[in-house]
């Protein structure tokens, strides 16, 4: 029906809104993460634009990390650096999505403005089961690494995934066995009882 970009422009607002008044409500930091779509890219209308401004603007009150996959990369990569670079010098972070799963070259890592690698749940799940998925993943940690990146491993399910990862120096880890989707009431119980020890992300 040609509404979606909408409802993506919406949700954005709501989630900035109310993760901002939880913020000041808690007196502690809180991220948001937002994922791209490929759809604003290919957008005839000025929806980049005003998904730009909606995001520059949310950053204005609390820190956000916007999640790119690398087919968006390889789509259009000159209208992609030209909004990651402006979302960059806005003070926003910028992550890779699904890492690993595309196509890209390994030259994006040094072309885009890069903050954050994150590591497809694809690899994960087969830590103690795929001795080639479990030297994959410890690369690209180490290729994070020597490239200053931070690295976030998605999708742990099991305490051995994540003890792996803990030993490797992965940097953030996100997954049922940390935490499921809640609603915000919820989600506010346990940001108020995470005290200083805080490392709740809603994305």
């Amino acid at each position: 029906m040609g509404v979606i970009n909408d409802i993506d422009f919406y949700v954005l607002e709501q989630a900035g809104r109310e993760l901002y008044e939880l913020a000041q409500q808690q007196q502690q930091d809180v991220g948001l993460s937002i994922n791209v779509s490929p759809r604003i890219f290919s957008a005839k209308d000025k929806s980049l634009s005003r998904w730009i401004s909606l995001i520059i603007e949310v950053a204005e009150k609390i820190d956000v990390t916007v999640e790119i996959t690398e087919r968006v990369l390889t789509q259009d990569s000159r209208k992609a650096l030209q909004a990651l670079t402006q979302l960059k010098e806005a003070g926003i972070s910028i992550a890779i999505d699904d890492f690993g799963t595309g196509y890209s070259s390994l030259s994006y890592l040094t072309k885009f403005p890069i903050d954050y690698i994150k590591i497809d749940r694809s690899f994960i799940a087969n830590i103690g089961i795929s001795e080639s998925d479990e030297t994959l993943t410890e690369t690209v940690i180490g290729l994070a690494n020597k490239l200053s990146m931070r690295v976030v491993a998605e999708g742990i399910e099991t305490q051995q995934q994540l003890d792996f990862l803990k030993d490797l120096g992965c940097d953030y880890a996100q997954g049922y066995l940390l935490g499921k989707p809640q609603v915000l009431s919820e989600f506010a119980k346990q940001f108020a009882n995470s005290g200083e020890e805080n490392l709740a992300q809603v994305s």
